[in-house]
């Protein structure tokens, strides 16, 4: 304001000088200046808002996304797939999952592609997580349990069809949950949706619930000398008569038909042999 004759700026503005103010009735206004962003964690700015990277969200990047559904909501929308950092409510620390954003923002539980790779790991890969081949990944019973207890999930089954009878055959579940550690990372809660999943899909979680995850050097499955990871050969969810489908076993790729062997891939009485198997969860 001018006061006798001076230019005095009031506390607040971002003017330097008084050079570009504007005389009205004694008084001299300045217009603020808009403020200007300041991104975090190497966000970029464009067009004054914040550009996020490597699966930081927020108006200033400051935050970790809790999955790669929220990671979809916020900031990634144009992306198809990569590998961000995530952070789920409650977990003690963040780690790295692929997220496939093209459908909304499903994050990478299991990819299982190749006939070389096999997925009769020990109980300590399958609680850290592994990675095999190009393509091959699980993501760990230990994020998976942070990533279940965090919100409402839907559990994405998609086996790809033989090459004669191209597509997907998929099987949603809704609220998927795992326990903790110390309960051997029970499963605790899958609920099949028969309006989102193929016709004949069969519910093969149900009657797993209350089971405990094995391996084969650590069998908790509550028939003891059954040996289901053994038989199937690959670890997951198991009950007194092993499961009625098998996503960690072996693909065999024969041509079509299943082999009948206990340990290939397959998700029920489904007669042909897959290409591969995805499994994510979303929100």
């Amino acid at each position: 304001m001018l006061k006798e004759g001076k230019c005095f700026l009031n506390f607040g503005l971002l003017a330097d000088d008084c050079g570009n103010g504007v005389n009205l009735a004694d008084s001299v206004y300045f217009k603020k200046k808009k403020a200007v962003k300041t991104c975090m964690n190497n966000g970029t700015l464009v067009n004054n808002d914040c550009v996020c990277y490597g699966g930081y969200v927020g108006t200033y990047c400051d935050r970790l996304m809790t999955d790669c559904s929220d990671g979809y909501r916020e900031m990634y929308q144009d992306v198809i797939t990569g590998s961000y950092e995530i952070l789920p409510p409650g977990a003690p620390q963040s780690f790295t999952v692929t997220c496939v954003m093209k459908h909304g923002g499903r994050t990478d539980i299991l990819r299982h592609f190749k006939t070389v790779d096999k997925l009769n790991r020990t109980w300590a890969e399958y609680v850290d997580g592994f990675h095999y081949g190009q393509r091959g990944t699980w993501i760990g019973l230990e994020k998976l349990y942070w990533l279940s207890r965090s919100k409402t999930l839907d559990l994405i089954i998609s086996l790809e069809k033989i090459k004669a009878n191209s597509g997907y055959f998929k099987i949603v579940y809704e609220n998927f949950e795992i326990g903790d550690s110390s309960t051997n990372y029970q499963l605790l809660s899958a609920q099949l949706n028969r309006a989102r999943s193929e016709i004949n899909a069969t519910d093969c979680l149900s009657d797993l619930i209350g089971s405990s995850f094995s391996s084969y050097d650590m069998d908790n499955n509550q028939v003891q000398g059954l040996g289901c990871p053994a038989k199937y050969g690959g670890g997951w969810w198991y009950n007194g008569a092993c499961a009625q489908c098998n996503p960690t076993g072996n693909l065999y790729q024969s041509g079509g038909a299943r082999t009948g062997n206990d340990d290939e891939v397959f998700w029920g009485p489904i007669d042909w042999s897959p290409l591969g198997i995805n499994i994510w969860l979303q929100n």
